[in-house]
């Protein structure tokens, strides 16, 4: 009783607050679902040759747009390690993510970064969970904007270690239709740790089932049979345990 009495005080709190604040029937954070914030004047950014280190954590709601961190970083001339966790998550608007991609593609290419030697960069893409369904098709043209941007990213002539999580393909190892005439060549990357999201920017899935000869996948009660019939392995080798072995033994010995 104390419990709901504390709940519908909760309630009328809340109902009282957003009165008071003029909220109306404010949805709150998801007022922000299909929005980003963005940084419109990158040029009026003073150049800051002391910050050697830049951490963005943006991947939540109010997300900012993953450019806009890109141009954010270009302002730091001596910039030797990001760390940046960004929002990647649009899931209604293809056209909107496909654009989101190919700003953040564009903003990477537009800088050096002389100095960087650890990047750090995670795009945060909840995947359906029905794997029936078929993933966001972000691909300009046949192209990954985005992957081949990474690939010339990772070329950065001090870049020594590169940490890549999200909707990416291997277009990051090139070559690509986009940069084919950039030299492949990593002249100071040692560790490349790549994390691909289970959907691919081509709007395919980075997994599937197992396939029987002809190609079809297998029915999931054969599925079950293959599994039924490991357990009756792991059933049938269980009967030579150490203790039997050793019983064994011990009856050789007296014979």
């Amino acid at each position: 009783m104390l419990l709901d009495d504390l709940c519908r005080g909760g309630l009328i709190n809340q109902q009282q607050q957003r009165q008071q604040l003029n909220y109306g029937n404010a949805a709150f954070n998801h007022r922000y679902d299909h929005s980003l914030i963005r940084f419109t004047s990158h040029a009026e950014l003073p150049e800051l040759r002391r910050v050697t280190r830049f951490q963005a954590n943006v991947d939540s709601r109010p997300a900012v747009d993953m450019s806009a961190v890109a141009r954010i970083a270009a302002a730091f001339n001596n910039l030797s390690s990001i760390r940046w966790n960004l929002y990647d998550n649009e899931r209604r608007h293809v056209d909107r993510r496909r654009r989101y991609h190919r700003d953040l593609a564009n903003a990477l290419a537009s800088h050096d970064f002389p100095q960087l030697k650890d990047a750090w960069v995670s795009m945060l893409y909840e995947a359906p969970l029905n794997q029936h369904a078929t993933p966001q098709d972000l691909l300009d043209s046949g192209v990954d904007t985005l992957s081949a941007s990474f690939h010339t990213f990772s070329q950065s002539q001090s870049l020594v270690s590169l940490t890549i999580c999200g909707v990416v393909r291997p277009d990051i190892f090139g070559p690509t239709q986009v940069n084919l005439g950039s030299p492949h060549a990593w002249l100071s990357l040692e560790i490349s740790d790549v994390t691909f999201n289970i959907a691919a920017p081509s709007g395919d899935w980075n997994s599937q089932r197992d396939t029987d000869n002809t190609g079809n996948a297998a029915p999931a009660d054969e599925d079950a049979q293959a599994e039924s019939d490991g357990e009756e392995d792991d059933a049938s080798s269980s009967s030579y345990s150490d203790d039997s072995f050793f019983e064994r033994l011990s009856d050789a010995a007296d014979s």
